[in-house]
């Protein structure tokens, strides 16, 4: 199974979607200061919203050598691996079709269970994970039932309702605040250089999903 990692717009400085979302940062920093991480997290909000960008920030947060917040610090060998997808502990589901396939989440069922390869724990990341299908998710249901101590599993989710209620109440359930079109058009504006009636035929075209418009 392909493992993919932290995608180019999630820098070390936050994100422009994560300027929108300071209070669930907040959240997960205390959690990470107070060493009371949970075991599963679920990050819930609309597309743009920055949940995976959010995700992967947490990612390297929870692994980074010398500061467990977000932003990490982005410069150490924990940081780097991350970045450039060769991090042995950070094991993501992210691809664009239509279902997340039993093949995939039992390979990553097993892999929870093993010793963490250079790091204290394992993060898994499991992208539109309301995408799973019905045998992927009973595959899952164990893993919930009966958490390793060292791993954290983060699902970012448009929808929750369309996962199992075992799911969401082993889980943390954060919501992504959506982020104002006009911040949108003027992220767009600013960082690419165009005109702002450009930025606005852009930002309608993506319906505001900055993960689009950044790629």
């Amino acid at each position: 199974m392909e493992t993919l990692f932290a995608s180019n717009n999630c820098k070390n400085d936050l994100p422009f979607p994560l300027k929108h979302q300071v209070h669930l940062i907040g959240a997960l920093n205390r959690a990470m200061e107070k060493d009371m991480v949970a075991t599963s997290y679920i990050l819930e909000g609309e597309r743009g919203s920055g949940r995976y960008c959010l995700a992967s920030q947490f990612a390297k947060a929870l692994l980074c050598s010398y500061r467990n917040s977000i932003p990490a610090c982005g410069e150490c060998v924990q940081c780097k691996k991350i970045e450039k997808g060769v991090h042995p502990d950070v094991i993501r589901i992210e691809h664009d079709e239509r279902y997340i396939k039993i093949s995939e989440v039992r390979y990553l069922a097993g892999e929870v269970y093993k010793k963490p390869n250079e790091a204290d724990l394992k993060v898994v990341i499991i992208k539109d994970a309301e995408r799973m299908t019905e045998e992927a998710v009973n595959s899952m249901l164990k893993v919930f039932e009966e958490p390793p101590y060292n791993v954290v599993i983060i699902l970012t989710v448009v929808n929750s309702s369309l996962l199992p209620a075992t799911i969401v109440s082993r889980s943390i359930h954060l919501f992504m605040s959506g982020i104002p079109t006009q911040s949108v058009v003027e992220h767009v504006v600013e960082m690419y250089g165009i005109d702002r009636d450009k930025a606005e035929v852009l930002v309608g075209a993506t319906g505001g999903d900055t993960g689009l418009i950044d790629e």
